[in-house]
C-alpha cells in the first residue's frame, strides 16, 4: 500500500517577512497615464498603434519585455486579439 503526504509549500516567494517584489502589472496600473506617456517608448508605441491600445496595456507590454519594442508590440497584438 502506498501512503502519501500532502505539505503545503509557500510558492510566492512572501515569507519569513520578506517583501514581495511588485509585478509590471501592479506598477503600471498605479501610474496615471499622463506619467506613463512621459516615457519616450510607452508614447511611442501608443501613437504607432493609433491609440488601439490604451497607454496602460502598452506600458505593461513593455515592461513584461523588457523595454523590447519589437516584442512589446507582437506581445500586444498577440494578447489583445
Amino acid at each position: 500500500m502506498l501512503a502519501f503526504e500532502l505539505h503545503k509549500f509557500d510558492i510566492s516567494g512572501n515569507y519569513k517577512g520578506e517583501q514581495k517584489e511588485p509585478s509590471a502589472s501592479d506598477v503600471v496600473t498605479s501610474l496615471k497615464d499622463s506619467e506613463l506617456m512621459k516615457d519616450a517608448l510607452v508614447s511611442e508605441m501608443y501613437y504607432a498603434f493609433s491609440g488601439l491600445f490604451k497607454i496602460n496595456d502598452c506600458a505593461r507590454a513593455l515592461k513584461y519585455n523588457k523595454n523590447d519594442i519589437e516584442a512589446a508590440a507582437n506581445w500586444l497584438v498577440a494578447e489583445k486579439e
